[in-house]
């Protein structure tokens, strides 16, 4: 018994080469394309990584930054408690002050 795939296929017509330069013509044109492509491919690849580095190096910035931000925001805030405690401590002498002065200068 045959099987199916024993069967006689059809032959293909030859390809014209008429217009197919000759191979030593081709495989030069090849081998000069497959250099450049190699050549983009590591110039792409060394973008990348230089791309990767200087991301990671702007993570870091940006990280720096926020801490100083955060830092300075802190300051600032601890220092506008401060002025607004000493605000009140003054609001309350000057109060004092004044209830003194009505007591013992002004007639009741």
């Amino acid at each position: 018994m045959q099987s199916n795939s024993l069967k006689p296929r059809a032959r293909l017509p030859a390809p014209d080469t008429s217009e197919v330069p000759s191979l030593d013509v081709q495989s030069g044109d090849l081998v000069r394309e497959l250099a450049r492509e190699r050549q983009l491919r590591l110039e792409a690849e060394c973008t990348a990584r230089d791309l990767r580095i200087e991301c990671d190096r702007f993570k870091v910035k940006i990280q720096e930054s926020q801490k100083s931000y955060d830092s300075r925001i802190h300051v600032a805030l601890e220092k506008l408690r401060q002025y607004r405690h000493q605000i009140d401590s003054l609001q309350q002498e000057k109060d004092l002050q004044q209830q003194r002065y009505e007591v013992n200068v002004l007639p009741v």
